[in-house]
């Protein structure tokens, strides 16, 4: 008996370290433009950046997109109204690590350069 649970609590000890994840940090911005906008100049820009899109979504302000060289990138952006035009939030992993915000600067300087925000 004492052996089945040894077993059984090793079994839940390996179970919690599959799933526990580091916590994923998002970049956001404000943008003084309408979500449609920005969800549009979003997907051109990821599509020439060679991103696979696997979700667009207007109605939840959300797209979903995987580089398609195969470097395992992953990126969510998820854009809603706000008063004065855009909030974007950014977030992207490598394989299952989640990528450090300031990786996803270059990506919303060229947004922002896109939608006539930037310098």
């Amino acid at each position: 008996m004492k052996r089945w649970l040894g077993v059984v609590a090793f079994a839940f000890l390996l179970a919690a370290c599959a799933v526990h994840q580091e916590p994923v940090e998002s970049r956001i911005v404000t943008m003084e433009v309408e979500p449609a906008a920005v969800l549009r100049q979003t997907l051109e820009l990821l599509v020439e950046q060679g991103y696979v899109i696997e979700l667009a979504d207007t109605q939840l302000g959300r797209v979903d997109a995987e580089l398609a060289a195969g470097a395992g990138y992953r990126l969510r952006w998820e854009i809603e109204k706000v008063e004065r035009g855009s909030r974007v939030s950014v977030q992207g992993w490598r394989g299952r690590r989640p990528l450090a915000p300031y990786h996803l600067d270059p990506l919303l300087v060229e947004l922002n350069s896109r939608l006539g925000l930037g310098p």
